[in-house]
């Protein structure tokens, strides 16, 4: 199952917005060191042409951060990247 993962996880891109998209659904979780990488998948017709992204989170102290929590030591604003 990880390996099946991991291969996703090497065509998936970045998460930006398109989670709010409602055609996009959850796959799976990896774990690498202080790393953990959610799969998401929009999918298409015909299955080699569906889409991965994922979403990092830092794991620290038993919690997940977003990298910019891990790096800012507080959350992102949501609307500054729509100035």
């Amino acid at each position: 199952m990880e390996k099946d993962l991991t291969k996703k996880l090497m065509k998936a891109h970045s998460v930006d917005d398109t989670l709010h998209r409602k055609d996009i659904s959850y796959v799976g979780e990896i774990q690498r060191g202080d790393r953990l990488y959610k799969l998401y998948v929009s999918p298409s017709q015909n299955s080699e042409e569906d889409k991965y992204y994922y979403q990092v989170f830092i794991l620290r102290n038993g919690k997940r951060l977003t990298e910019y929590e891990a790096i800012f030591g507080k959350k992102e604003k949501r609307n500054w990247r729509k100035k």
